[in-house]
């Protein structure tokens, strides 16, 4: 049984974890988490402008570019994502894959201390070859999207004719 363990520790930690539901993404004023952060906005046209979000209000977004700022009202912007996502729950999860491991371990320690040091070595190992992993990773965060209603309808017509 105890074989088991490893792979099913790696697929835990590894899984990707679903996204916030579509009614939350929704939600404009979840702009505001990213202020002095840096965020990619998709606008209705397909344009994707990245920058610095240094205002949300209710109806606009301000994004600091290099050479000047620019707002962009709510009716414009399709969607916005967080450039990189934190990088605690990388660290989190590598130490409770680290604090299991290091349980598993620990019997062929014979003192107390010996088991204490190889346990809270693992974990703090773990951890930080965790955060190292989640680092690495250039994924973005999505904090919205508007909902189906408010994109522009197709434009694309078909006809056949014989």
């Amino acid at each position: 049984m105890g074989f088991l363990v490893f792979p099913l520790l790696l697929v835990l930690t590894i899984a990707p974890v679903p996204g916030p539901p579509a009614h939350v993404l929704a939600d404009f004023s979840r702009l505001s988490s990213a202020i002095d952060r840096e965020v990619a906005i998709v606008g209705v046209d397909g344009t994707v402008r990245e920058g610095i979000v240094t205002d949300v209000t209710a109806d606009d977004v301000t994004l600091r570019f290099g050479s000047g700022a620019k707002t962009f009202p709510r009716a414009d912007v399709m969607s916005a994502e967080r450039m990189r996502d934190g990088r605690v729950d990388g660290a989190v999860k590598g130490a409770i894959f680290g604090a299991i491991l290091g349980l598993l371990t620990m019997q062929a320690y014979e003192s107390t201390g010996d088991r204490f040091g190889a346990w809270a070595g693992s974990t703090a190992i773990y951890g930080g070859i965790g955060y190292a992993l989640d680092a690495a990773q250039s994924h973005r965060e999505p904090l919205y999207r508007a909902t189906a209603a408010a994109a522009p309808s197709a434009a694309v017509k078909l006809s056949l004719r014989f």
